[in-house]
């Protein structure tokens, strides 16, 4: 049996390499949905509107997704799962839980999330988004995994998956 090198160190080049990776744009493999609608890009946004892949902890953060569509849609909806890298689902966040729906009107369309305060800690995550129905069962297009980002938690020194902003004091 050939060695590739002492073990640790072959992890630690495997994770590097698993970390550095980035899905470019919707993958068709990572792709399904009837169709009638479908998400054309995706980018996530900082505070100042500049795409980014590294997002700080308690920073603001936008998605804005734009997609195409074959036929007017009149009620459509956006579900959005986010992963931990290990498999772990943070959230799941979607317009029918907050009372929305949307319309294609014309041949393209724009939808955008903002996340007030991102309360992630050091990591890397995934998104996965899915255009449905009002009632979430059926889906005009799901993309799984489309987007990657990482966590940089700056100096908290909370440890998890989120951090809840502790405001500690002696009540005695």
């Amino acid at each position: 049996m050939r060695s590739l090198g002492p073990s640790a160190d072959v992890v630690a080049e495997y994770s590097a390499e698993s970390f550095g990776a980035r899905p470019q744009g919707p993958k068709q493999r990572n792709r399904w949905g009837s169709g009638e609608i479908q998400i054309a890009d995706v980018k996530l946004l900082d505070a100042t509107g500049s795409e980014v892949s590294v997002i700080r902890s308690g920073e603001p953060l936008r998605l804005m997704l734009s997609g195409n569509s074959v036929a007017t849609v009149r009620d459509f909806g956006v579900r959005l799962r986010m992963n931990h890298l290990h498999g772990v689902q943070v959230a799941l966040m979607s317009t029918r839980r907050s009372g929305l729906n949307f319309t294609t009107g014309n041949k393209s369309f724009e939808v955008s999330v903002e996340l007030p305060s991102l309360q992630l800690l050091n990591g890397t995550f995934d998104l996965s988004i899915t255009l449905t129905d009002p009632h979430e069962l059926h889906e005009y297009d799901h993309l799984e995994k489309v987007v990657r980002f990482d966590v940089d938690q700056g100096p908290l020194l909370d440890e998890g998956l989120v951090s809840f902003g502790p405001l500690w004091s002696q009540t005695r």
